[in-house]
């Protein structure tokens, strides 16, 4: 992270981190301040073009998962199954209700493992005041290491489902190239349930930080499902009245 600091003539300071860390995505912050107070704040969360549209090009269909999860290595389930979705509907297939519970449990270990990430190792040392997680192991060391146990839980799920941590390699239109057995499946038990209670304890302690009263006009979009929290399937809507099948 680099910072770029610079001054006018007419004793206007400006403050430039073009990338900032901790974030998911890229990040950048610019302050102007003038006599010691500030003038203007931007805050900017930015993705730069990956092109993967061009990369997909002319080739054959069953590629296109393992292609896709290289857009992300935190979030790789979430391209791969945008992916298949969208090929299995463009060929009319229709997958079996196991099938669908199977792709919910494997994109749950990857949210356990990115939402962990992001709360407890990212976002919890700002509130608290620490530099990084390192230095709030210091003073919080049961809750960083809970949150650890937390991510490495998520993280089992997807190696179990995908075969390994980072970009896995069983999803395939239609289903998955391999299934875990029902073995491996019960041998997560205990560590879900464990996961489950302390998720709790967590959500507690996010509750405790102190948020500035900052509120903008943003179109917040989600999916939205009648029946559950959507993961895979539902309709696209915002707060502010969209409301179209993902196809549009």
């Amino acid at each position: 992270m680099s910072t770029e600091v610079s001054s006018t003539s007419k004793g206007l300071t400006s403050i430039k981190v073009d990338y900032l860390a901790r974030v998911e995505g890229e990040g950048s912050i610019l302050i102007k301040l003038k006599g010691g107070r500030v003038q203007d704040v931007k805050f900017k969360i930015f993705e730069p073009p990956r092109f993967f549209e061009a990369f997909l090009r002319g080739r054959h269909f069953q590629e296109v998962p393992d292609i896709t999860a290289r857009i992300c290595g935190i979030c790789p389930i979430a391209y791969q199954m945008s992916s298949v979705h969208a090929i299995e509907r463009a060929f009319g297939v229709q997958t079996d209700p196991a099938i669908r519970l199977l792709r919910r449990l494997f994109y749950c270990g990857e949210w356990i493992e990115s939402h962990v990430l992001h709360v407890a190792c990212l976002h919890a040392p700002d509130f608290l005041g620490y530099q990084d997680v390192i230095e709030m192991a210091r003073d919080h060391k049961p809750a960083v290491e809970m949150a650890l146990r937390m991510k490495k839980i998520g993280n089992h799920i997807v190696t179990v489902m995908g075969a390994r941590e980072i970009h896995p390699l069983t999803v395939c239109v239609g289903g998955f190239y391999r299934v875990p057995a029902k073995a491996e499946l019960r041998a997560m038990k205990d560590d879900l349930q464990w996961a489950l209670e302390s998720s709790i304890g967590l959500a507690k302690l996010v509750a405790g930080f102190e948020f500035p009263d900052f509120e903008q006009d943003y179109e917040f979009v989600a999916l939205s499902h009648p029946d559950e929290y959507p993961f895979n399937e539902g309709r696209l809507v915002s707060n502010k009245g969209l409301d179209i099948d993902v196809s549009e």
